[in-house]
């Protein structure tokens, strides 16, 4: 019989310390995720999607709209709510695993990069905190890895998925369209095609227009109304 390979028995002796922090860690959940989750309750209760269950002065305090619009779930179906997205951390974990096994070239050392990221206390308390920094940064890799692979339509789903995650991925709706404009003028084997680009454009502006104008339209400012009072920018 052929011996194993030295990686895969590491990745199998770090698979036993993974399953012992998914044990001890998914009771982990960080109060801020709370914040988000206000919003779907409210919405379900009294129809306010606000902090607060009332019409004066609607404050918008999350920075995931994803897992904000998730909350309704649980809100709506009368389900436990950690348990709810302790469930969403699993599912996860699982998509972006099969995502990024699939994407290698050599999925064995993919798979001791997945498991060492889990073996690490820390990654498998982020991934069940409440929080998206799974879903931000499993994401922003994923981008990276469509980009490179010029694959526009997971790309752009990607970069979509990114922008409603966490505000520091606005930055792309420059930056997509700029990858874009460079695969069509500085190709690096075909160009990319000009209904392509425009179509993948117009699709990622649509998403701006619709989201910023949904902040002006709920919330009356074009960025979250918390950022002006933690700026310094004044009260309303």
């Amino acid at each position: 019989m052929t011996p194993p390979r030295p990686l895969v028995v590491a990745t199998g002796l770090l698979s036993l310390v993974v399953l012992a922090n998914l044990w001890v860690f998914s009771r982990f959940t960080v109060d801020d995720a709370f914040i988000t989750w206000r919003y779907g309750r409210n919405l379900i209760d009294h129809g306010i999607w606000g902090y607060n269950a009332s019409h004066f002065d609607l404050t918008q305090a999350y920075t995931n709209p994803v897992f904000a619009v998730a909350s309704i779930i649980p809100a709506a179906t009368g389900m436990d709510i950690v348990l709810f997205f302790k469930l969403v951390s699993l599912l996860t974990l699982a998509v972006l695993g099969v995502l990024f096994l699939r994407a290698a070239e050599d999925r064995v050392r993919m798979a001791f990069v997945l498991v060492l990221l889990l073996a690490i206390p820390a990654g498998v308390a982020h991934a069940f905190s409440g929080l998206e920094t799974w879903v931000y940064g499993g994401t922003l890799a994923l981008f990276f890895v469509t980009t490179q692979r010029q694959a526009w339509s997971a790309a752009l789903a990607c970069a979509v998925l990114l922008v409603l995650t966490r505000p520091e991925a606005w930055l792309l709706f420059a930056l997509y369209p700029s990858i874009l404009i460079a695969a069509r003028v500085l190709p690096r084997e075909a160009p990319i095609a000009r209904g392509l680009l425009v179509g993948q454009i117009a699709a990622l502006m649509a998403v701006a227009a619709l989201y910023f104008g949904f902040h002006v339209w709920q919330f009356d400012r074009f960025l979250p109304n918390t950022f002006y009072i933690k700026s310094g920018a004044g009260l309303s």
